[in-house]
């Protein structure tokens, strides 16, 4: 109860500023002292910040999804492997990446409430068209399906049958991720068009009780993201990854190994891992 109680002032505390939602695009850069115009020498990438707390990132043409938050002023973008930390410089942005200081402008007529047409960047929820300014919803989707080789298909298949023995395991499962997908690494991306929870071989090919109690752990990440979505219309990235937020999941991750029956070990490893930041470990290989 503590831990909810204070999970709910912490969430509260946060709120979106409109200010930078639309799109962001690169004019020029500054490398070892040296002015460039991103247009001279072909080179395109754009920030596209979502009302509801999702973004996007192009670069030359490939576009990958990332979450955003105001801090300090300023926009802070989340995605797969970058973190871009923004200041404000007179009507543009900049940031640094790589020793590169980077000059983004903003396109006219893409600020929030300035898309009068709908555009690539809707996307369809149920039976209505929504535009990321608008506040969101969450996606539908029929069953979880699986994505990977057969070993992965198997083993991803003994998992649910253990999570289909718990009504609560279940339901959070089948209603926070819609995809569980074979990958390098293990990881819960809430944020995708369909909610999907990427799974890395050492955890695939642990034991079934352990891989099922993975599964639950990241569907409630994926309930916490939503939760917050459905209540501000945005995700800070506090709201449902970092300590309060692994705290809870790992608690219902304990609870559901504990209903399964897994091995005492399993429960003991599990319980191990409160108050450590677990999560914080670089080259997840797992």
């Amino acid at each position: 109860m503590i831990v909810i109680i204070l999970l709910s002032l912490y969430i509260g505390s946060f709120a979106q500023e409109a200010d930078f939602t639309g799109r962001w695009r690169c004019i020029s850069f500054v490398f070892e002292g040296q002015t460039y115009d991103a247009a001279n020498i072909n080179l395109e990438m754009i920030f596209d910040f979502y009302g509801n707390g999702a973004a996007e990132i192009t670069l030359n043409g490939e576009t990958g999804t990332a979450v955003w938050r105001v801090e300090n002023g300023a926009p802070v973008a989340a995605g797969d492997e970058v973190v871009c930390v923004f200041c404000l410089a007179g009507d543009m942005l900049e940031t640094t990446y790589d020793d590169v200081l980077m000059r983004f402008s903003r396109e006219p007529g893409t600020a929030q409430g300035d898309q009068a047409d709908a555009t690539e960047s809707d996307y369809v929820m149920g039976d209505q068209t929504t535009r990321p300014s608008d506040k969101p919803q969450k996606p539908a989707w029929t069953e979880t399906t699986m994505n990977g080789d057969n070993e992965f298909i198997k083993n991803t298949q003994k998992a649910m049958e253990l999570i289909g023995g718990s009504e609560f395991g279940y339901e959070l499962v089948t209603s926070y991720i819609a995809i569980i997908e074979q990958s390098t690494y293990s990881g819960m991306r809430a944020y995708d068009i369909l909610p999907t929870y990427q799974v890395g071989k050492a955890t695939y090919n642990a034991s079934a009780t352990w891989y099922a109690s993975t599964i639950v752990h990241d569907a409630y990440h994926s309930k916490l993201y939503f939760d917050s979505l459905e209540e501000y219309g945005f995700v800070d990235n506090d709201m449902w990854m970092g300590y309060i937020p692994e705290m809870m999941c790992l608690s219902v991750q304990i609870d559901f190994l504990k209903e399964i029956g897994a091995p005492r070990n399993e429960v003991d490893y599990a319980i191990s891992l409160i108050d450590t930041n677990y999560w914080d470990v670089k080259d997840r290989w797992w």
